[in-house]
């Protein structure tokens, strides 16, 4: 049996590994629908919060300018992915939320099962994928209940903090 020593750097290579392929093929088929992967941390951003936010806003939580942001989003807003409302408590202000057109091209996107995957899978023998499939479910048992992260591919947050989030 492999001590956990040797299963933890072998847990975060493989981990660390599936997250470039995965973020490689994500960046490129959005790419080719002509987004930039800022854009793409919008639509993101907006579709897990589920509320509008101010251009001030999106620049602060995605660290770039305000008039990067406004960029961003006006981007976005010429393909339909976002769009603009008056805020009711200042009227000077606009609020920026996903479209449903956004958040039906990002939620597909995610929910999209990378090509890297189904090669993958294609090449374990009926042997391997029993084994493999026995230790995801113990793996996805554990990490359920680590924290309260959307596990259904949907952008929504469900409340409580996540780990990535500051402590308040």
């Amino acid at each position: 049996m492999s001590s956990r020593n040797e299963l933890v750097p072998a847990l975060r290579m493989w981990v660390r590994s599936c997250g470039l392929r995965t973020q490689h093929e994500w960046r490129r088929n959005f790419t080719n629908l002509g987004l930039s992967m800022s854009q793409i941390g919008v639509l993101g951003m907006l579709c897990h919060h589920r509320e509008a936010f101010g251009v001030r806003e999106i620049g602060e939580r995605l660290r770039v300018s305000s008039a990067a942001a406004s960029q961003l989003v006006d981007r976005l807003a010429q393909g339909g992915f976002v769009e603009r409302s008056e805020d009711p408590l200042d009227r000077r202000t606009r609020r920026i939320s996903v479209t449903d057109r956004g958040r039906s091209l990002f939620e597909g996107r995610l929910n999209d099962t990378p090509h890297w995957i189904e090669e993958l899978a294609t090449a374990l023998s009926d042997g391997e994928q029993k084994v493999v499939m026995e230790a995801l479910a113990i793996l996805n048992r554990l990490e359920s209940g680590l924290d309260d992260a959307p596990r259904d591919g949907s952008c929504a947050h469900r409340g409580g903090r996540r780990n990535s989030e500051p402590h308040s």
